[in-house]
This record gives structure tokens, sequence and C-alpha cells, in this order.
């Protein structure tokens, strides 16, 4: 609560003293408060952005009223609740509640992809390409994808019997994603492989991959469809994928399609019971719808509620309450600077308690979603 109080009394008391501003610049002199107040704090934020950061990220990004709105109801979620959202490890191996504001979406899925041990193939060297090949894959192997991707690069540039040698490329992909640079990774996929090879299999497996790590689930069934055009029984089958992927976009009935696709490639009877049963208990599942839990805000801490919210409905009914009795006694002692101040205060977290009630609900069915993933993923796990 304390926190709370000098973020947005002080943000507040910056913004009324400069009538006379743009609204953008009630933007900048609120960003240039929080960054103030964000380096004289030691503490930690149990949410990554950190609360402070959050709210720079979205006075950049939106109009000021909409941004106190965003902020206030960033601060009566954190730290509740840690199972309603993605889970970040940091450096220290603490966990952190990963929380953006919409428009950095992107950013948050690329922090929430689940990192994979890049692997290469290995193989049997009979030649001197299949002895380039082997030390480029012994690299990624080790984890080494700087250096394979220099390896590849040098290849690709002085040696024109590697240019459309599918390997290097497929590997180069698979460095740039043991890298976490998917998206260029992606970009080379669309713009660098030449068209003679761009079909083969394991290309196209591997960048569907890549699209699927980058959150872009529609681009990545199209192309792990076409790779199932080209697929033999020599490789990993992408009907697994396929229905992983499906589900992520709640198209339940091509998800059982494609798995009944897989059992009739590997015959595993027991994991297709067992994602059968994930997808059913995913689609009965009861949803929150939005706009109810946008309509119970009306009444501070009743949409959070709504959502499985409890903390963040306590610490929305307590604020909303404190604030209301603050303006009414400032009015009521005509001390009506701060009655102004703190009724200002008060709207920006009523509001807030009242689009987060909303985006709440939404929390609560991407819940469902992200668990019901995860035990598909424990089910039907990704292969190189």
């Amino acid at each position: 609560m304390i926190k709370i109080k000098v973020v947005f009394i002080g943000i507040l008391i910056v913004c009324v003293s400069a009538d006379s501003l743009a609204a953008q610049e009630y933007s900048s002199a609120a960003r240039d408060y929080i960054g103030l107040f964000s380096g004289s704090l030691r503490s930690s934020c149990p949410m990554y952005p950190s609360c402070s950061r959050y709210g720079m990220m979205v006075f950049e990004d939106y109009p000021f009223p909409v941004a106190m709105a965003m902020m206030s109801d960033r601060m009566l979620r954190c730290g509740n609740h840690p199972d309603f959202y993605p889970s970040l490890t940091t450096a220290d191996g603490s966990a952190q509640m990963l929380d953006f504001p919409p428009t950095r979406y992107e950013t948050g899925v690329q922090l929430c992809a689940t990192l994979h041990d890049v692997a290469a193939e290995t193989i049997v060297p009979k030649d001197s390409v299949s002895k380039a090949l082997q030390f480029i894959n012994h690299l990624v192997n080790q984890h080494c994808y700087a250096s394979a991707l220099l390896e590849i690069d040098r290849l690709l540039y002085f040696d024109t019997s590697f240019l459309y040698e599918p390997a290097l490329y497929i590997n180069k992909m698979r460095c740039l994603e043991g890298l976490q640079q998917y998206s260029d990774g992606l970009l080379f996929y669309e713009q660098n492989i030449p068209g003679q090879i761009k079909s083969n299999y394991k290309i196209m497996y591997t960048a569907a991959h890549l699209y699927d790590l980058v959150g872009d689930y529609t681009r990545a069934i199209d192309v792990f469809a076409m790779s199932a055009l080209c697929w033999d029984s020599n490789e990993v089958n992408p009907f697994g994928e396929l229905a992983v992927l499906y589900a992520k976009v709640s198209l339940y009935d091509e998800a059982r399609a494609s798995l009944e696709r897989k059992l009739a490639v590997d015959g595993d009877v027991k994991a297709f019971a067992a994602s059968n049963l994930v997808l059913a208990e995913q689609e009965s599942a009861k949803r929150k719808d939005p706009t109810a839990a946008m309509l119970l805000g009306i009444v501070p801490g009743a949409g959070y509620l709504y959502a499985g919210q409890s903390g963040s409905a306590l610490t929305a009914l307590l604020t909303n309450g404190l604030l209301a009795y603050a303006t009414y006694t400032s009015f009521k002692t005509k001390n009506i600077g701060l009655g102004i101040l703190t009724g200002l205060f008060s709207a920006s977290f009523y509001i807030g308690n009242i689009a987060g009630s909303g985006r709440s609900a939404e929390r609560y069915n991407d819940k469902i979603k992200r668990d019901a993933i995860g035990k598909l993923r424990q089910i039907i796990p990704f292969y190189y």
C-alpha cells in the first residue's frame, strides 16, 4: 500500500501541478517520476517486468488516462495469485510472474517460450562434405551456437558445393533458436533459403517450430501441415506438433484428427488416450466472461473475485474504499486541493479495477489453456 501511495500520489502531484502541459507531456512527467522512484527503491518486485518498469511501458504506449488505469490495475494485482501467470526463472534462480502490457506481448511470448537443448543429428562422415557437416553438428550439440553459425556462413560463402545442402540451413535456424533469436531464424527461413530446397521436410519442420516459439500459431500450423505433405516414415512425424498447436488455438476436432494420424504412425495407444483426455478437459472447462467480470467490477473487487483472484479482489476493495473515504473527508473538511488529488487517484484505481477485472477473466481462461498445453507437452514432447 505504501508503494502504491508513493508512486501514484507523486504522479498526480506532478500532473495536476502542470495543468498547461499537453497530454504527451503528462505521460513524460509520469515516466520521469516513475524512473526517479524506481531508482530509489531497492526492494524486488514479484512480477516481471517490475511495477515501475511496467508503468514506464504503459505511459510510453498508451494515452495518459489509459496508462493510469492500467498501472492502477497492475498495482492491485501485484504479487497475487502466481498460478495465473506464466513463470519466469531469473538468473539467480528465483521465479517471477510474467506480466507484460498488451503492446509488449511478443516480448513476453519469447520469454515464456520453453527452451530446449537444441540438437543436431550424429552422422558418419564418408567424404569431405559429410566431415564438414559432422563438425557443425558437433558444435550444435555442444551448444556452441555462435561458432556453428560462423562455420555455416563460411561454408555457404566460400564453397558452392554446400549452397543446396539442407543440413546447413536447418542447423542455422537451430543455432538461432539456441541463441533465442527466433525472429532472426524466421527471417532467414523466409528470405535466405534457396527455393530449390525450401520445401525440404526438415527445413519446414524447423521453421514451423520457430513460428510456434514466437506465438504465431496459425502460421506454425500452416507450415507443419505443408511439411506433412512431404513427410516420410524415416523422419519425426509432425502430427503430434499439429495436435498441440490446434489445441493452442482451440480447434479441438482438428487436434483429435492429428492425434489419430499420429496414432496410425507410432501406435502409441497410451499417449493417444491421455492426449484425448486432456483435450476433452480443456474443451469442457468453464470459462469466465470478461464482459461479466467488468460489469461486476462496478463493485470494487467483485470482478476480480469472479475471475478467481480473491487476493486482488480484497486489495481492490480496500484500496478503492480507503481512497473514496479520503476523498469524502477531504471535501467535507473543505480541503479542496487534497480532495481533487485523492479523487483523481480514486478514479484511476476504480477504472483500473473495472478494466482489470475483464483482463483477469481473460487471464483465467488463458490459465486453463496453458495448463492443458503443459499436460499435452508432457505427453507429446517436441523432437528435433
